[in-house]
């Protein structure tokens, strides 16, 4: 489905981005990667600014297969903003999105949404962009 998608990753002073210009919805399932990764991480005890880097990188690449591109587009109707350092997800998902993906996609992201607020004090926030918003 010809749906745009943007990720990004902020951490501290650096920031990443990744975007698609179809299957956009798939940006909801970098929430439960985020969980795996944090998982690894603490068992690793470290997580590096390399090792973000390198796990955003490989990651969006594998969501979001289709003209691929490391930077933002505007008009986005799906967006994850991850920030590592703030502990703060925000996103634009609705259960609509999330069931796009798969089958498992809602309770998939929900149950990762509660590990990241729980076990890694998340903050998880949903948004409306600007430009999607309806006026009256």
């Amino acid at each position: 489905m010809a749906t745009i998608g943007n990720l990004e990753l902020r951490l501290g002073e650096k920031t990443l981005y990744a975007s698609t210009t179809h299957d956009g919805h798939r940006v909801y399932e970098m929430i439960p990667k985020l969980v795996e990764f944090l998982d690894s991480a603490k068992k690793a005890k470290n997580q590096t600014l390399v090792e973000c880097t390198n796990w955003f990188e490989s990651t969006s690449r594998l969501l979001l297969p289709y003209e691929y591109c490391a930077g933002l587009i505007d008009g986005v109707p799906h967006e994850v903003i991850i920030d590592i350092p703030r502990k703060l997800i925000l996103h634009t998902g609705n259960e609509e999105s999330y069931e796009l993906v798969s089958e498992n996609s809602p309770a998939k992201f929900e149950n990762a949404c509660i590990i990241l607020k729980e076990k890694y004090s998340f903050e998880i926030l949903k948004y409306v962009r600007p430009e999607m918003r309806k006026v009256r």
